[in-house]
């Protein structure tokens, strides 16, 4: 799920070799908020929202997810908030490391 242009989603996850892992994408402005996003990917795809995982590039989106009950990711190679997410227990340092934590 994301806010971000289809386009330019698309060709950052072919370019970093990440696509493969994503079956669909879907668009956060098409549900309301973002926590009813990904409420409604987990009862589409009949899955425990614990199940989800939010790859987070930015403070209040590790709010969204916890408000959500989803797993949180945060690759620190892509976020804005860096010195925010220090230490943090989800946080991955590359996209290599997501790849190994998805």
């Amino acid at each position: 799920m994301t806010n971000s242009a289809g386009r330019f989603v698309t060709a950052f996850l072919k370019k970093n070799k990440l696509l493969r892992y994503f079956d669909k994408l879907f668009y956060a402005e098409n549900f309301g908020t973002k926590e009813d996003a990904l409420r409604a990917i987990a009862r589409k795809y009949k899955s425990r929202i614990s199940d989800v995982v939010y790859v987070a590039d930015k403070k209040a989106d590790v709010k969204i997810a916890r408000n959500a009950g989803c797993r949180i990711i945060v690759p620190l190679a892509c976020s804005w908030d860096k010195k925010l997410f220090h230490g943090e227990r989800y946080t991955v340092k590359s996209l290599k490391q997501l790849e190994a934590a998805l």
